[in-house]
């Protein structure tokens, strides 16, 4: 059995870019939906199952 070479280190990952005003705002009225609707969904979910 062959021992494997090892490996090359990843370079470091850069820094995020900076993000907007309107894209965090969107981003927020994003995920507020996103939870939102999954409550809806848990919501109907348990009145179809126990309702």
């Amino acid at each position: 059995m062959n021992p494997h070479p090892p490996t090359a280190v990843n370079p470091p990952e850069t820094a995020p870019a900076e993000i907007t005003e309107t894209q965090a705002f969107t981003r927020a009225w994003v995920v507020f939906l996103l939870l939102f609707v999954g409550v809806l969904a848990l919501l109907w979910a348990n009145d179809a199952l126990f309702g």
